[in-house]
């Protein structure tokens, strides 16, 4: 799954990897910002624990013994409390 969260509206997120578009991601909660407090396009902003992208079963991932995930964030403030 290959996403690049730059879709700057609407719940669907794209996946442009292995898959193609059965493997798309449903936004909840989270929200886009304007493309000028992007890296690249369009982002979100995830500001509760409630806010998630679900890409459902992907049952592809069952048999791989190991991966790998990035993610590049930009966070707003850092709490020192745990």
């Amino acid at each position: 799954i290959y996403t690049k969260m730059d879709e700057q509206s609407g719940t669907t997120i794209n996946n442009s990897g292995f898959g193609g578009s059965t493997y798309n991601g449903t936004l909840t909660g989270a929200t886009w910002l304007e493309s000028t407090r992007c890296k690249s396009n369009g982002c979100l902003n995830f500001d509760t624990t409630a806010d998630t992208v679900s890409f459902g079963d992907v049952s592809f991932v069952d048999s791989i013994a190991s991966m790998s995930a990035s993610f590049w964030i930009n966070p707003q403030a850092l709490s020192t409390t745990k």
